[in-house]
């Protein structure tokens, strides 16, 4: 309601039991599920075209039990792992001293050996981010990584009432550029998650740390109604 209608609304609030369609990945994001833009457009599309054959309209809306539904069939069944944060940081290190095999090795296995805390620098990983995969642009990416560091403050354009230079931001993002990173401080300092079960990330890397997942919060309201029966993925899509 508060992204559609805007936070400085003086008019009277209209509530809904639906939501549009287009507000379902930010939903989706704001409960520890972090899709592609593909499965984005794969979701959207499985609502909107949800009733075509039948009545011939596109379908706008989206329902808590139809989202709840869609949650259950499009999210990882076993969330975001710290495994997995360390191999993307172990592909990316190898990609950016070149080594191609080894960087395309490791992209296709699905175990993951960690032999030293592979690090890279802020200017590296931004280079990554903007040309490879769903790439980012560089407006939108300094952006979302002020506000990851404090610089710019949470929420949408609109809602945004103090006044940003942006020369100061240019030179606060710049200032951190060689900044060396690593899944470490990836996880704890930029995202502001935390590993499922462990107090920090420093005792190691042991088997069952690189299996924790990672999250903002200590439990999911949405995970524990689905692991206790409450909703159950529709029987028509695939695990």
């Amino acid at each position: 309601m508060i992204r559609t209608q805007g936070i400085c609304c003086m008019d009277e609030r209209k509530t809904s039991f639906t939501i549009p369609i287009t507000e379902i990945p930010f939903v989706m994001r704001a409960i520890g599920f972090y899709p592609t833009e593909a499965e984005v457009e794969n979701m959207i599309n499985e609502i909107k075209y949800s009733r075509f054959c039948d009545t011939g309209e596109y379908t706008t809306e989206i329902d808590l039990d139809t989202f709840i539904q869609l949650y259950c069939n499009h999210r990882p069944f076993q969330g975001i792992l710290y495994k997995d944060v360390e191999s993307a940081f172990n592909i990316l290190t190898n990609a950016n001293v070149g080594n191609k095999d080894k960087c395309a090795e490791l992209s296709n296995s699905h175990e993951t050996t960690i032999q030293e805390k592979p690090t890279i620098t802020m200017e590296e990983l931004f280079l990554t981010l903007q040309n490879s995969g769903e790439a980012i642009g560089e407006a939108e990416m300094s952006e979302y990584m002020a506000i990851l560091w404090g610089i710019l403050p949470e929420g949408d354009r609109q809602e945004i009432l103090e006044e940003i230079d942006p020369k100061k931001i240019e030179k606060e993002l710049e200032s951190r550029m060689s900044t060396p990173i690593n899944a470490e401080t990836f996880v704890s300092d930029i995202l502001q998650m935390y590993v499922y079960g462990e107090d920090n990330l420093s005792a190691g890397h042991s088997k069952e740390l690189l299996s924790k997942k990672i999250q903002q919060t200590d439990t999911s309201l949405l995970d524990e109604l689905v692991s206790n029966g409450k909703y159950a993925a529709n029987s028509t899509q695939t695990e």
